[in-house]
């Protein structure tokens, strides 16, 4: 089987990374060819995806091809970017089974073309966009509520579009397709959560002393991980105060903040004592080397729309290394997973350093083997092989 994989995010040092290159390199050791074709709509972003290229077409093991793609926020975007994949599908014709598309945007694009390639698409909804516009975008004056207004109605459209013109779908969380799916019986859709490659992210006692070593952490220090961005939604300012109280306790605990947004994770993080805490900046194949050397990840979401129907791939890194993450409820699906692997520390408001138990090797190992079962490529592998079979 041969299928041609769209997105309109560019090749960013995140996602691109996890979500589609490793995807791409992993379903083709189970006999699947993907080709990712990445569109960019910012200038100085398809700058740098381009300069990222040879590191994409390395990790993925596939061809990658990258495209200047129109704003999806200016009108009619949809329809241009659609005859621009037109365009490419007849110019370049790769010889494709399935789409798979990758969020509702690039749906709705493949959907529009579809007249013109006859390919059938799979709908990959990543989340809920019509929650995160709502989350995101706050104006203050009247013209600004008549955009967000217009707006909403248009991602409600490209919901519903991509739902009606896909021939299958894929959800992240039982929670998201109950929110968008109303197609039960009449189209093939499958549950499948953010994947973590098991070979990229794993825990290695031999890793963790060499990483602890290199960090100058002590044997008696208890490294509290956070590995992500600086959007709102990931609410980095509650990491920090939860940290600073915790400090008040124990003097031994120290925070590990992994992220590629330095300037201005540093600037939260000056709230803390000097010396508590560590400030780095990774490319994705050393990432494994940080979550060995803490002792705990942290997952703190507000309790939203957004949140609620959420499957972080930074919960999957920190599971198949091991970590006990400390976490609320807000993301359900992770929650629930983090009970039944058994690395759960439930989140409170006046949390304790008694509840920062570390888990020793082997306890980290079994929650990593648990974990595997679930959130792998190597087993999600399986329902991809199912959507993908036409």
């Amino acid at each position: 089987m041969k299928g041609l994989f769209i997105t309109f995010e560019g090749i960013g040092p995140t996602i691109f990374d996890s979500q589609v290159a490793l995807h791409a390199r992993e379903m083709k050791k189970h006999g699947i060819e993907l080709e990712i074709w990445a569109f960019e709509t910012w200038p100085d972003m398809f700058t740098q995806s381009k300069a990222r290229l040879d590191n994409a077409r390395e990790l993925s093991q596939s061809r990658v091809c990258l495209f200047r793609g129109l704003f999806y926020y200016i009108p009619f975007s949809e329809i241009i970017n659609a005859l621009l994949l037109v365009g490419y599908l007849r110019r370049l014709q790769p010889d494709a089974d399935f789409i798979h598309a990758r969020a509702d945007y690039a749906a709705t694009v493949a959907g529009i073309a579809s007249p013109f390639h006859h390919i059938p698409i799979i709908w990959d909804c990543r989340g809920d966009a019509e929650a995160e516009f709502m989350t995101a975008y706050r104006p203050a004056n009247i013209g600004g509520r008549l955009f967000k207004h217009l707006f909403l109605r248009l991602i409600r459209w490209r919901t519903h579009f991509a739902a009606r013109m896909c021939a299958r779908a894929i959800f992240v969380s039982e929670e998201l397709r109950k929110r968008k799916w109303q197609y039960e019986g009449q189209k093939l859709s499958e549950i499948i959560p953010n994947s973590v490659a098991q070979d990229v992210f794993f825990f290695s006692q031999q890793l963790r002393n060499d990483m602890r070593n290199q960090l100058g952490f002590t044997s008696d220090q208890r490294v509290l991980l956070y590995s992500g961005g600086m959007v709102g939604y990931q609410h980095f300012a509650e990491y920090v105060r939860m940290f600073s109280e915790l400090l008040q306790h124990d003097d031994k605990l120290h925070f590990l903040v992994v992220t590629p947004h330095i300037e201005r994770a540093h600037q939260v993080l000056q709230q803390l004592p000097q010396g508590r805490w560590t400030l780095r900046s990774a490319p994705f194949k050393e990432m494994n080397g940080y979550y060995n050397a803490a002792d705990f990840g942290v997952l703190l979401r507000e309790r939203n729309e957004v949140n609620d129907v959420a499957s972080p791939t930074k919960f999957g890194e920190y599971c198949l290394t091991g970590l006990p993450v400390i976490m609320n409820d807000s993301v359900k699906q992770s929650y629930q997973f983090a009970l039944e692997f058994g690395n759960l520390i439930p989140y409170k408001q006046d949390m304790s350093v008694s509840d920062l138990i570390p888990k020793t090797a082997t306890e980290r190992v079994l929650i990593s083997q648990r974990a595997a079962q679930i959130l792998s490529r190597e087993n999600t592998a399986i329902k991809y092989r199912r959507i993908y079979d036409f």
